[in-house]
């Protein structure tokens, strides 16, 4: 059987034209390294935002123990009782500025 090569042929190099302007084409240059970078550095940003917060909070954390502690140095108690329940209170009170998680 003798089958028709022309319509092939003429898909086939209208295809390789194709392929050979689009790699010697200079327009948009620019799109695809910020493409291929925009997601590596969209991520390093939301990773520093988190870090940052999660900073924030262990300092505001440590600061609310702190006081706790020095409003119990401060006391006059000194059954063990009485300063747990002291602290604990000093704590609590201080740390209504954080929210609780859900």
């Amino acid at each position: 059987m003798n089958y028709p090569t022309t319509p092939c042929k003429g898909a086939l190099s209208a295809l390789n034209r194709a392929i050979r302007a689009f790699v010697g084409s200079r327009r948009g240059g620019v799109a695809l390294p910020f493409a291929l970078t925009a997601v590596p550095l969209t991520l390093m940003a939301m990773a520093a935002v988190d870090f940052n917060r999660a900073s924030m909070v262990k300092s505001g954390l440590q600061d609310a123990l702190d006081a706790a502690a020095l409003t119990v140095g401060r006391s006059t108690v000194t059954t063990a009782g009485d300063v747990q329940s002291l602290g604990q209170s000093a704590l609590n009170a201080n740390l209504k500025a954080f929210p609780r998680p859900s």
